[in-house]
């Protein structure tokens, strides 16, 4: 089922009387996101009231946002300048990050990586698949090429690099996907990203491009963190942050800083611009609560 788009998730609390249903289920971490930031009882009682009003169909709704609906004066975001040392850090991570994760989460990291693998066209030909940020290859490890043209792209040369040597029968490019995508329009029957969306500072030009290069009938496979929210900051205090501060002995929040820049919420209104939610589904609780989970599963048709 398309996935209504709110008017006025937040801040017009008090028109909230009138307006067809809502699919709760698929739009309530609109509502609930924010709760655990609320400064004072006040706010919580209004971010409580708004659940309400969406879980009795009262939030008004409209069609699928387009991409002169969205605020375009945050994009491109502007990040924070780094030292030539925090430059070095950041990198040695972002790689020693890929090597961790799919050894000391497997729970998580299974998640992730098999989300994408639920939706898989039936054709005659063999699969075209495109995997924007590939990172070391974690994801093609769970995928059958048998049956696929595999693509895979991503902005650091030592990830395509590496990627390239572990699978030479994937076609592998350094490619930056905010300036453009080296395909022609319509190529790919799926389009595969996996923590991408939350780090690019100009995220409507790359679903953009994703959109172009996507068939109508294909599907775009994304998973995002729940960050900022409660459980996953509570993980990442065991986790990312003990690993910077005993590999580099610095702080952990500069170089996130410059890494997790977008919201689940910011990256839903983006992606409503290009996309329709065909299917989502939350990590660990299943229960649709930001707050509640470490990361999203979303599988999206694109607007024709």
């Amino acid at each position: 089922m398309e996935r209504p788009t709110m008017t006025a998730p937040f801040s017009y609390l008090d028109q909230i009387d009138t307006g067809p249903g809502i699919d709760c289920a698929d739009s309530i971490h609109y509502v609930l996101e924010p709760c655990f930031l609320c400064h004072s009882a006040a706010q919580l009682k209004r971010r409580i009231r708004i659940f309400a009003a969406a879980a009795a169909g009262k939030l008004e709704r409209e069609g699928p946002l387009r991409m002169n609906d969205l605020k375009t004066d945050k994009w491109p975001k502007k990040l924070p300048e780094l030292s030539e040392e925090q430059k070095r850090i950041k990198e040695d991570f972002m790689e020693y990050w890929h090597e961790v994760l799919p050894k000391r989460y497997k729970l998580f990291e299974s998640f992730n990586q098999n989300y994408p693998l639920a939706w898989r066209p039936a054709l005659s030909r063999k699969i075209r698949t495109l995997e924007v940020g590939c990172g070391l290859g974690e994801h093609i490890d769970y995928e059958d090429l048998s049956d696929q043209e595999y693509h895979a792209i991503d902005i650091r040369p030592v990830m395509v690099e590496r990627t390239t040597k572990r699978f030479p029968s994937c076609i592998v490019k350094h490619v930056d996907c905010e300036q453009g995508l080296p395909y022609v329009d319509g190529y790919f029957d799926r389009v595969i990203s996996i923590h991408v969306l939350e780090h690019l500072p100009n995220l409507p030009d790359a679903l953009k491009h994703i959109h172009r290069a996507l068939d109508p009938d294909g599907r775009f496979l994304v998973v995002i963190p729940c960050d900022p929210g409660l459980l996953y900051g509570l993980a990442r205090e065991i986790s990312t942050k003990r690993l910077v501060r005993k590999r580099y002995n610095t702080s952990f929040d500069w170089l996130i800083g410059t890494e997790h820049i977008n919201s689940p919420s910011e990256i839903r209104e983006a992606l409503d611009a290009w996309f329709v939610v065909e299917h989502s589904t939350y990590f660990p609780t299943i229960i649709p609560v930001v707050h509640l989970n470490l990361a999203i599963g979303l599988t999206l048709k694109p607007h024709l």
